[in-house]
């Protein structure tokens, strides 16, 4: 199915919010009557409020990691969200959090930190500092996160909502589903432009394909959109990566978890004495 009309779609959420949400409007803030998409003219503009609109970091991309060490076998896992200058440049970071899972629990929010738990990992299991990395350096670039854009504000309550975006931005686009309803599955070698043409036809959009600079597999993809109003809403539509393919014209697709029987451990046979 090609989403044409994907920005006029919202999807339902599939991880919604532990307390009442805050209208991204705090006091002082004044949105237009016609909401604005990321990285147009208007949306650029000195005068447009930044809790309105990404009104500097306005290319949204969501970045899909497929790590063969981490997460179920048929599924990618979430890198995160990132975002850009509409100009092809990064934004800075101000705001960081550490005890990521702490601030989490003390906001009620456990929904979505076992979601994060089951679809935001790494081969590491270091999830807690991997979280609080892509808060600090994605996160907080976005502008419709500032502290500022909220009524009745709680400390973290920003950070929950970009974790809880992502998520759902994660599942409304589930690249493993995508691939796989076009006969596209691990254990394969598939040429660049197959990979292209089916996430083309699923979401509308063109991927950035990335693959390990060692053995050639791939191991990411990115997918780049515009956003209409704040990027919680994930009312978005599909635009061209400002970056090229790190892919050769054959590419390897992975299983997980190499070594393993499906999904499970091979019978030790070597014995061990505790």
């Amino acid at each position: 199915m090609l989403f044409s009309t994907l920005a006029a779609t919202v999807f339902g959420s599939i991880v919604a919010s532990a307390v009442p949400a805050s209208i991204p409007t705090g006091t002082g803030h004044t949105c237009p009557s016609k909401e604005l998409w990321s990285c147009s003219t208007a949306a650029l503009s000195n005068s447009t409020d930044g809790c309105c609109v990404e009104n500097k970091s306005g290319l949204v991309m969501l970045a899909a990691f497929w790590d063969i060490h981490a997460g179920s076998l048929y599924d990618f896992t979430i890198h995160g969200t990132w975002s850009d200058h509409c100009t092809g440049g990064t934004w800075d970071h101000a705001r960081e959090y550490q005890n990521v899972t702490a601030i989490l629990q003390g906001l009620g929010e456990y929904q979505l930190l076992q979601e994060m738990n089951n679809v935001w990992t790494n081969s590491e299991g270091s999830t807690d500092s991997f979280w609080a990395h892509e808060w600090g350096k994605h996160g907080t670039c976005f502008s419709t996160f500032n502290p500022s854009c909220y009524s009745n504000y709680k400390t973290g309550q920003e950070m929950a909502d970009f974790f809880r975006m992502t998520v759902n931005f994660y599942h409304k686009f589930n690249v493993y589903k995508a691939l796989e309803r076009h006969n596209i599955v691990p254990g394969h070698k598939y040429k660049t432009e197959q990979f292209t043409k089916a996430l083309v036809k699923e979401f509308g959009a063109v991927p950035n394909l990335q693959c390990d600079y060692t053995t050639g597999e791939l191991n990411a993809v990115w997918l780049y959109f515009h956003a209409k109003g704040p990027v919680r809403n994930l009312e978005l539509r599909p635009t061209v990566p400002n970056a090229a393919n790190g892919c050769n014209d054959t590419i390897p697709y992975p299983t997980k978890y190499p070594g393993e029987i499906n999904g499970h451990y091979p019978e030790l046979t070597t014995k061990f004495n505790f």
